[in-house]
């Protein structure tokens, strides 16, 4: 689709690098329409986009009912888009000051979820393929400079993605002075904010005051930066590339609830290190939100040290080092203790998932034997059982999954070391026990062993 239009041409070019429609079919696009002038532009090159693609927009306004005109201004909007562009608009109300007090928030970080819970709703409602924003360059930079001056790593000066999972930004390569020029050049409807002046509110301090300072030191300063966030952009994705090879190089168990490495984890390069730690707390947490740079640096700096080590990341993250194995845990203790007498012939569940253990007792059995996890104080083969656990690399977080028969403290059988069936003859009995290990058992006793 090539048009005499810069702006326009610039849009297919982006649907095109970034691969926007990649099947043959009619695709859903919510097109989130505030009624200013980005998401006006944005309308208005989607429907021209319907001469080259098979898409279906479905418009969606918020009204935020901040300003006693917006009712009025969302029925305009709403009658405009219906003569304009042949289109219903979905328009949601929400009072979002009363929202801000209630939640205790911002109202600007109010909005933001407001806007996304309702546009994810009618996203679902539509079963739709994106949800289309009018984000441009220029807000991109803003991200990226409020983010740094806020604090942030790598990963936040990347700022926003032109395609990021069912969200597109189709004028994210356009500055919001060529749109204001082109929507005035064709007489487009639009509804002017007289919020986005306002300096109390972050984004408008660095739009009005800051951006245009570095404009005085170099006119293309807006542009260098949004550059420097593409640059970023590319590096990050190698950086991605590098802390996940390291971790799937030294990756020994994986499960919903805990992950373990081999301790060369921490002997990569810091910063990749620290990359993959973000990694797997996220998996976890759901985000990297809390999660700081002194937390990482701290756990690195002692778990590199000799000995063991532990420590709880924020939202009660549990790592451990232990036996040169260091392992994540979402909740510390995640293997529980137990503690079963063999009194009759059946079959024991063992907690945690960790399988079954066939019993059967010949004969009359007068001591009490127990089918047990760990203890401190057991003694097996004349040793603490603890040193034997520290010799065989066994790390202390999985003590407690490894099955054992005792008397009192007396081991008498190791599951996970003496095999997984066993006849002990005691008194005038005889015990044959027969373990059936779970799948989690079997990945965790291959790494131990």
């Amino acid at each position: 689709m090539a048009t005499n239009n810069f702006l326009e041409d610039l849009v297919f070019k982006t649907v095109i690098d970034f691969n926007f429609f990649p099947e043959t079919k009619t695709y859903k696009i919510i097109v989130a329409l505030s009624g200013g002038p980005d998401s006006m532009y944005l309308l208005y090159v989607l429907s021209n986009l319907r001469k080259s693609f098979d898409i279906k927009l479905i418009p969606v306004h918020i009204n935020h009912l901040l300003r006693d005109s917006s009712t009025e201004e969302s029925k305009e909007l709403r009658e405009y888009v219906l003569k304009q562009f042949k289109l219903e608009t979905l328009i949601f109300s929400s009072d979002v000051k009363r929202l801000a007090s209630k939640w205790k928030r911002g109202v600007e970080e109010t909005g933001r979820i407001v806007r996304r819970q309702i546009l994810n709703y009618v996203f679902d409602k539509y079963e739709a393929d994106y949800i289309a924003l009018g984000h441009n360059l220029d807000d991109q930079v803003e991200t990226v400079l409020f983010r740094m001056f806020r604090g942030t790593g790598l990963n936040g000066m990347l700022g926003m993605k032109p395609k990021d999972n069912n969200i597109i930004r189709p004028l994210f390569f356009i500055e919001k002075s060529s749109i204001l020029k082109e929507l005035n050049e064709k007489k487009l409807f639009y509804i002017y904010d007289y919020s986005n002046y306002e300096l109390k509110y972050s984004r408008n301090l660095i739009r009005h005051k800051i951006i245009p300072l570095a404009e005085i030191i170099n006119c293309n300063a807006k542009k260098h930066i949004f550059e420097v966030s593409m640059d970023i952009s590319q590096a990050y994705e190698y950086i991605n590339l590098k802390w996940k090879e390291l971790l799937r190089r030294n990756l020994l168990l994986e499960n919903e609830e805990f992950l373990v490495f081999k301790a060369e984890l921490l002997k990569g390069d810091k910063y990749i290190v620290s990359e993959a730690i973000k990694g797997i707390f996220e998996k976890f947490s759901g985000s990297v939100y809390g999660l700081a740079r002194k937390h990482i640096n701290c756990f690195i700096v002692n778990a590199s040290k000799k000995g063991s080590y532990s420590c709880f990341l924020p939202k009660k993250i549990y790592v451990s080092k232990s036996c040169e194995i260091i392992s994540f845990w979402k909740k510390k203790g995640f293997f529980k203790g137990f503690n079963f007498i063999l009194k009759k012939n059946g079959t024991l569940k063992l907690p945690n998932n960790l399988g079954k253990i066939n019993v059967n007792i010949e004969g009359a059995l007068e001591s009490k034997v127990y089918l047990r996890s760990f203890m401190e104080g057991d003694r097996y083969k004349n040793k603490k059982l603890k040193e034997v656990f520290l010799e065989k690399r066994v790390p202390k977080d999985f003590r407690k999954a490894i099955p054992l028969v005792a008397i009192e403290n007396e081991v008498l059988h190791i599951f996970v070391f003496d095999g997984e069936e066993t006849v002990i003859e005691l008194d005038n009995a005889k015990i044959q026990l027969s373990f059936q290990p779970s799948e989690l058992y079997c990945k965790i006793k291959n790494f131990l062993v």
